[in-house]
């Protein structure tokens, strides 16, 4: 037991942060924290409200979690949204599918087993947008990339008319706040000090093993 805790917490020491700097305009990693409850207003009495043009810039700004907790609040309601492009592009006719993540995994923290931050239930939102703003994207988040991030003007839908889907943003504009790209994957001096203790320490052990079949 004890040699197994042992391992285990140098394979833990092994693990490391890649170091990146946050950039200008960070996501706000406390935003879409599950652990802080948003306080979801009443939704705003539509008849006899004049509709909001597309036009306007006084949107309010929102995260999934506020999305997903308050789907009646904000339902058919025009936002502001910023999230990593995630998983795939889907073109679809005059428009594409893709998936917006926007906690603290997507710009700050980065990929999960680089780190210990386990804020965010890194799942975003899908979004439909306009063909001509899909083919701006240039990178896709996955493991080893961070993808575009995209700040868009969309209208949420609790369930879409026309395709059925929940929690979804139909976005009218967008643009492309971020360019991603590769991640840096340096040498970390530790693990490779690590590395070469445990290749002896290996091969010594299956020699002895080998020896002790022999025997028997």
């Amino acid at each position: 037991m004890l040699v197994l805790l042992a391992l285990g917490g140098f394979a833990e020491s092994l693990r490391h942060p890649r170091g990146d700097r946050p950039l200008s305009g960070s996501l706000d990693p406390a935003a879409a924290d599950p652990r802080v409850e948003p306080d979801c207003p009443e939704p705003p009495a539509r008849e006899g409200q004049p509709r909001r043009e597309v036009d306007t810039v006084d949107f309010e700004d929102v995260t999934s979690g506020v999305l997903f907790d308050c789907p009646q609040t904000y339902d058919h309601s025009v936002v502001t949204y910023r999230g990593e492009v995630v998983g795939a592009v889907l073109p679809r006719g005059s428009h594409a599918w893709v998936h917006l993540n926007d906690d603290a995994y997507a710009e700050l923290s980065g990929p999960l087993p680089t780190h210990r931050d386990f804020r965010g239930p890194n799942t975003g939102v899908g979004a439909l947008i306009p063909r001509e703003l899909a083919e701006q994207i240039r990178f896709v988040g996955a493991p080893g990339t961070r993808g575009d991030v995209l700040e868009v003007i969309a209208t949420f839908q609790r369930v879409d008319d026309a395709t059925d889907e929940v929690a979804i943003l139909r976005v009218s504009r967008g643009v492309v706040t971020r360019v991603g790209g590769p991640y840096e994957r340096g040498l970390l001096p530790d693990r490779a000090i690590a590395a070469a203790l445990l290749v002896p320490v290996t091969a010594g052990f299956l020699a002895w093993a080998r020896r002790v079949d022999r025997r028997r």
